[in-house]
């Protein structure tokens, strides 16, 4: 009788690949310089996740036939689809370059999310053209923005992934 493995070589691939990423999640700011990294780690874990179903979905084509081979293709075209979404605005981004625009009355917010101790830091205000921005930023920068005594701040960011990297 042959004695089955509780980690299986796919299994392990997937947790080395998962635990990189989500140390970079831990690690990476939510502005600054490095702050398209972040969103490219937060496009993986989806995308990676969306690859193994389909090497598994692959896997399940070699040994069906007929309408089942069908379905199989049909949600493998899905998991393609899904993720071109996710990395369009990080390619627009990485192609348009950073946008520097001046926030008008704007204002620091804080939000608990529904995960058990993360606490998130937005802006909201408006540009030079009324068009409203909100955009998400770190701790220390809502501290720094927030003790700024001006009715205006300058901001560079990514126009498509909504993330700054610097302000001033």
């Amino acid at each position: 009788m042959k004695k089955e493995k509780f980690f299986t070589k796919d299994m392990i691939i997937c947790i080395i690949i998962l635990a990189i990423i989500l140390g970079g999640e831990v690690l990476l700011p939510e502005s600054g310089n490095l702050v398209l990294l972040d969103e490219i780690f937060d496009s993986l874990i989806i995308l990676i996740i969306l690859g193994y179903i389909i090497y598994r979905l692959f896997k399940v084509i070699k040994k069906n036939v007929g309408y089942n081979k069908i379905i199989v293709v049909m949600f493998i075209i899905l998991c393609f689809g899904i993720g071109i979404l996710l990395s369009k605005n990080i390619v627009l981004d990485i192609i348009n370059g950073p946008t520097k625009i001046e926030l008008y009355d704007y204002i620091v917010t804080k939000k608990m999310t529904n995960r058990i101790v993360e606490t998130k830091y937005y802006i909201n205000g408006e540009d030079e053209n009324a068009n409203k921005h909100i955009m998400e930023i770190s701790k220390d920068d809502a501290y720094r923005v927030s003790t700024k005594y001006s009715n205006y701040v300058t901001i560079v960011y990514y126009k498509n992934t909504k993330r700054i990297t610097k302000i001033y």
